[in-house]
């Protein structure tokens, strides 16, 4: 039986948080320009999740923003996991 690869997951994680990171500051810097598509496909799992919690939580610039990174960090946290579960270890015999 194949194990789940923990350490692609931890780096898959890594990465694309500091991506969505950077992409999230670029896109308030410099507003509409290219880095919008790399940040709605990363943050694509996330985005249900956001739109059902801005419908019940008080709409601000800070709850927004807050909304934005954790749709990131829970897109982030998907994608390492499918990752993870596909590109699983072989089991040591």
């Amino acid at each position: 039986m194949k194990t789940f690869n923990r350490k692609i997951a931890a780096r898959i994680f890594y990465t694309l948080a500091a991506l969505d990171g950077v992409l999230l500051v670029l896109q308030h810097l410099i507003p509409g320009t290219w880095q919008i598509l790399p940040w709605w496909i990363v943050n694509a799992p996330g985005f249900p999740v956001a739109f059902f919690l801005s419908s019940v939580i008080p709409i601000s610039r800070f709850s927004i923003t807050c909304l934005m990174i954790g749709a990131g960090l829970f897109s982030a946290l998907v994608w390492s996991g499918l990752f993870g579960y596909v590109f699983r270890s072989k089991p040591v015999a």
